[in-house]
């Protein structure tokens, strides 16, 4: 865990002066960005929201086959004598939370915009051959599983995580808590999909179907 104080600047991405995205980071070897002042300047209200578009970012790194440890770290930040959940995000991180975010708000669209803009951002990172496909395959076992629930409830279905289970069971002969234990995920709230290489999510893709 690190420590860090909390800033209280915002920014428009439109502005070149210290309140513009650059203007945010700081330096301690690398440079990075608090979470914190990344969602107010994307007009986050609150932490819990944001951290919910932090954790799709990090299921997102980790479908690419990128280091989580090296672009989220966890750590504390301190605002009126209060100690609370921070991470230190590097700058592809940052797109990631973007990317992630509510393209409702203004803030985040042009936060979208200025980070596709930034061929930095990719040149940042080692992207594995297969890591977009992975990308692309998540999005349609996400379609997949909407349908599913969907004929699943129009026949009758009471319990889908009975159903569901009994999917998992059928391809792995375990079922979906056990697979979690066997692939040593450590947060049983992470997707498991999230643990998954480009073949087994293709497998999945086609049980699915």
């Amino acid at each position: 865990m690190h420590s860090a104080r909390i800033g209280d600047g915002t920014f428009d991405f439109n502005d070149t002066g210290d309140n513009h995205f650059e203007g945010l980071a700081k330096t301690n070897g690398t440079r990075y960005w608090h979470a914190r002042d990344l969602m107010r300047a994307l007009g986050y209200e609150h932490w819990t929201s944001f951290k919910n578009v932090i954790n799709r970012a990090i299921g997102a790194c980790m479908t690419l086959g990128i280091s989580i440890s090296e672009n989220f770290i966890q750590e504390t930040a301190v605002a009126e004598s209060r100690t609370l959940e921070d991470f230190e995000l590097s700058r592809f991180a940052c797109c990631l939370v973007a990317l992630n975010g509510d393209p409702k708000k203004p803030n985040v669209a042009a936060a979208q915009v200025y980070f596709v803009s930034l061929a930095q951002v990719i040149n940042d990172v080692s992207i594995p051959p297969d890591g977009a496909d992975r990308v692309v395959m998540r999005e349609e076992i996400s379609d997949r599983e909407i349908t599913l629930s969907k004929a699943a409830t129009a026949a009758g279905v009471e319990f889908y995580d009975r159903f569901q289970n009994a999917g998992y069971r059928g391809m792995y002969n375990m079922d979906y808590r056990s697979l979690k234990h066997l692939k040593g995920i450590p947060d049983m709230r992470r997707s498991l999909l999230d643990f998954m290489g480009k073949e087994e999510l293709a497998g999945t893709l086609f049980r699915l179907t």
